[in-house]
């Protein structure tokens, strides 16, 4: 009787196994489109499904790297030195950074506090709109 139930067991673990096949194929072709399309247009079409995710990451992965390669500061009053520079850079990064942290949190877990919710979406939209007006200020200034 114990034999029985071990090939069983055995062959529905195997039968599940394979029956995800077909999906992990799909998964794999998806995941080969969407390099494909970034290649070609920058983005790829399961983008669109949250843009403004996307962009963020962008924009965050962009400035952190202009950041660390910047050998110039924009001549513009206001901006002394490359402190100064580096400071609106960072509030640029935090606000978009506190957006992304904040859609990792709240919209991709189901059964949350909507008070909690409400308090940190009003903090974190502060600090994005912040972000910005500063991106939208300094936007012809993002070059090395």
């Amino acid at each position: 009787m114990s034999h029985r139930r071990h090939l069983a067991t055995g062959y529905g673990y195997s039968w599940s196994r394979i029956s995800q096949l077909p999906r992990n194929l799909q998964q794999v072709y998806w995941t080969i489109q969407d390099f494909f399309e970034r290649g070609k247009y920058g983005w790829a079409k399961s983008d669109l499904w949250s843009f403004d995710y996307y962009l963020s990451h962008i924009i965050i992965d962009g400035l952190t790297e202009l950041k660390s390669r910047s050998i110039s500061i924009p001549y513009d009053i206001g901006i002394n030195n490359e402190d100064d520079w580096n400071k609106i850079l960072d509030e640029i990064i935090y606000g978009f950074n506190e957006y992304v942290t904040f859609e990792d949190k709240f919209l991709k877990k189901q059964g949350f506090d909507f008070s909690e919710y409400k308090k940190e979406n009003d903090k974190m939209m502060a600090s994005l709109n912040k972000s910005k007006k500063l991106f939208s200020k300094w936007f012809s200034s993002l070059f090395i």
